[in-house]
């Protein structure tokens, strides 16, 4: 089964959020300018997110962007459950990630969307 998932910048969709849509931000920390209000339909799951640990070694450049991807790659396989919501969400229709980054395309989205897409792969074959 195909599944539709987005990657997105939050500020582009906070005015235009499409219905059949699931938007779910996974920052850990809260968007700038964007008030709780503002957020609609939008869910905020922030447990999907790269640990703070690992989100200051990228800024602070103690972590590589390779090192940081192979990090999280690891904090994603040793918490599975924090992808039960999202993996939940894919199944039930079209969803869409959210941050505050950017280009979505070169973040940790990119990380979260190739683990979301290998469970749902590997449950689609069993």
């Amino acid at each position: 089964m195909p599944y539709d998932i987005q990657l997105q910048q939050i500020h582009e969709v906070i005015q235009r959020q499409t219905k059949n849509v699931s938007y779910v931000l996974t920052d850990r920390l809260w968007p700038r300018g964007i008030s709780k209000a503002d957020l609609g339909t939008i869910i905020w799951y922030k447990d999907a997110g790269p640990a703070p640990a690992l989100r200051k070694g990228l800024h602070d450049g103690s972590l590589s962007a390779e090192m940081f991807e192979q990090a999280y790659k690891k904090q994603l396989l040793e918490t599975p459950e924090t992808l039960e919501p999202l993996l939940k969400q894919a199944r039930q229709g079209d969803l869409c990630l959210l941050t505050a980054t950017h280009n979505p395309n070169t973040s940790y989205l990119v990380v979260l969307l190739d683990a979301l897409l290998k469970k749902l792969e590997a449950k689609a074959s069993k």
